[in-house]
C-alpha cells in the first residue's frame, strides 16, 4: 500500500505541477496579448493623428498655392489688356 500511495501522491503533485504551469501560461499569454493590443491601439491613435496632422498642412500649402495662382492669373490679365504690373 505504501507504494500506491507514493505513485499517487507523485502523480498529484506531477497533475498540480501542470496545471499551474498551464495557468501560469495562460496568465502569461493573456497579458502578452492585452499588450499587443495596446501597442497597435496606440499606434492606430499615432497614424490618425499623423494623417490630421498632414492633411492640414496639405490644406495651408494649396491655400498658399492657391493664393499664388490667383497673383498670376492677375498679372497674366493685366499683361493681355496692356496694363503694367511690376
Amino acid at each position: 500500500m505504501g507504494l500506491e500511495m507514493l505513485g499517487t501522491l507523485i502523480g498529484a503533485v506531477t497533475f498540480l505541477g501542470g496545471v499551474l504551469a498551464w495557468y501560469r501560461s495562460s496568465v502569461e499569454t493573456n497579458y502578452a496579448q492585452k499588450r499587443e493590443f495596446n501597442h497597435l491601439r496606440n499606434n492606430q491613435e499615432q497614424l490618425s493623428e499623423n494623417l490630421k496632422f498632414i492633411a492640414k498642412e496639405m490644406d495651408s500649402r494649396f491655400d498658399g498655392v492657391q493664393s499664388q495662382l490667383l497673383e498670376l492669373k492677375g498679372m497674366f490679365y493685366a499683361s493681355l489688356r496692356g496694363g503694367t504690373h511690376e
